[in-house]
This record gives C-alpha cells, sequence and structure tokens, in this order.
C-alpha cells in the first residue's frame, strides 16, 4: 500500500491461492528487508496451507515470524459483511469520545 512515490508501504499483503505458500513468504521477507512496513500479512485461501507456512516462517523466515500475521480468507470476507451491515453505527460509537 503506497502512500505515493517517495514513501515506502505501510503494509504488505500476499495471498497463497494455491502451492504458493514458499513464494508469498519470500516476496515478504523481501518487502520487510527493503521497506520495513509496519504489517505483513499473509492471506490464506485454504487452511491446509497455514501450517506449511508456520513451518516456514519458523524455520526459513525466523526474522519475519513474529512480524507476519496469517489471515484467513473467510473471516476476512466475514470481517467485511459485518463493517458492511453496522458500519455506521460503529462509526458512531467510534466517534463517541470526539
Amino acid at each position: 500500500m503506497f502512500n505515493s512515490e517517495k514513501q515506502p508501504p505501510v503494509a504488505v499483503f500476499e495471498v497463497v491461492d494455491s502451492n504458493t505458500v514458499d513464494n508469498s513468504l519470500s516476496r515478504l521477507f523481501y518487502a520487510y528487508r527493503t521497506f520495513r512496513p509496519k504489517g505483513l500479512y499473509l492471506i490464506v485461501l485454504d487452511n491446509k496451507y497455514q501450517e506449511r507456512a508456520k513451518k516456514l516462517l519458523e524455520n526459513t523466515y525466523p526474522e519475519i515470524k513474529d512480524k507476519v500475521e496469517i489471515l484467513d480468507a473467510n473471516k476476512i470476507k466475514e470481517l467485511r459483511d459485518i463493517l458492511n451491515k453496522y458500519g455506521d453505527e460503529i462509526k458512531k460509537l467510534i466517534n463517541l469520545g470526539k
């Protein structure tokens, strides 16, 4: 997510859609070493790849293992649906103290 041409990305997302766990983690590692983003996210479309991702982070990419958040695509969709349904109410609650 680039803010402009001159600023590094604030967060980097990779989507694992088949057997691409290795490549996705390699790209996240490169992004971390190059840009030092605040967030590194691996979005897994199928839960069977989560274990492989965790093992690779532990053994191959220990430098980023505590920085990568593994997200389930179904949970993201569920959250999106909730935000779409209750977005106005959430905004009102967030702005109560302002």
